[in-house]
């Protein structure tokens, strides 16, 4: 249900409806949320964040000025990913300036802010 764009509370409901009521179902709602998040866990970890990863790695390995690094939670969640390439670098040697966006405006729950900065440089 989950792979054809079903939310979790109306999995829940469903399955309750087919068993009966909540209480007849032989596990709790939150159960059914853990197992929905270790799933969304595990497609990423073999999706398209660790395909962002080794795509931005492998960039950084084949030109020395292109930088990639990224940490992880200890429940194994990207916590942070930044990178640049050739041209974003010398660009900051020439105009100085970091342009940062954040993905996750209005959808992050964790309450996580992106640190931008910015200045100038003065090899201008």
């Amino acid at each position: 249900m989950q792979a054809h764009g079903i939310a979790t509370s109306k999995i829940v409901g469903y399955m309750a409806g087919m068993a009966d009521g909540y209480s007849l179902l032989g596990f709790l709602k939150k159960d059914v949320y853990n197992y929905a998040d270790k799933q969304r866990r595990i497609k990423i970890a073999y999706g398209n964040a660790n395909f962002a990863i080794v795509y931005l790695e492998g960039k950084a390995e084949s030109d020395p000025m292109a930088i990639a690094k990224y940490n992880v939670t200890c429940d194994n969640r990207i916590a942070n990913l930044i990178w640049a390439d050739r041209s974003s670098r010398v660009d900051y040697q020439y105009f100085g300036d970091v342009l940062a966006f954040d993905s996750t405006y209005k959808k992050n729950k964790y309450k996580r802010p992106v640190v931008i900065f910015s200045g100038s440089n003065n090899h201008k």
